[in-house]
Order: C-alpha cells, then structure tokens, then sequence
C-alpha cells in the first residue's frame, strides 16, 4: 500500500511527463481526451488521444473543466481503482 506522496510523485514523474512531451509535439491540445489505460502485469501506460473537442456537461452543453474521468465499465484495471480512490485536490490559480 503506498501513501499520498508516492503515488503524487510517480504520477508527476511519468503520467505528468508525458502529457507535457505531448503537448509540446502538438499530440493534444485544450481540447483533446486524452484515455490512459494500464493492464494489470504490463509495464507502463498506453495513452490514445482524440481531438474531438472536450468532454461536455451533458446538463449544460457547455465544455466541461474535468481533469480526469474514469470509466465505469466492467473491465476496469487495477489502476482505474487506485485512481478512483484518489482524492484529487483542486488548485487555485490564483495563489502566488
């Protein structure tokens, strides 16, 4: 079982990382969904983008501000559960 702060880091160091590399080739943009999926006993994460827009409010139609979102299907990996208990925590641009 780990803690907060080394889930924290290991997110930073990979999943961060390579969101940044993609966004600095031009993979994604504000705009893009970008699905991160890891299969129990593999090494690594797979990352499938689509450009379809953003993800919107079903409520409201407008864009949506989701950071993440996990999915409720059946076939959910390890991962998508130690995600899903995460608590994520929101950042106030605002702070200096």
């Amino acid at each position: 079982v780990y803690g907060a702060r080394p889930i924290r880091r290991w997110l930073e160091k990979n999943v961060v990382t390579e969101l940044s590399m993609m966004l600095i080739k031009d993979e994604i943009d504000e705009n893009s969904t970008v699905y991160i999926d890891a299969a129990s006993g593999a090494k690594g994460l797979s990352y499938r983008v689509e450009k379809n827009g953003g993800l919107v409010n079903a409520d409201t139609g407008l864009k949506s501000d989701i950071l993440i979102e996990i999915p409720n299907g059946p076939n959910k990996s390890e991962a998508a559960q130690m995600v899903k208990k995460m608590k994520i925590l929101e950042e106030d641009d605002m702070e200096e």
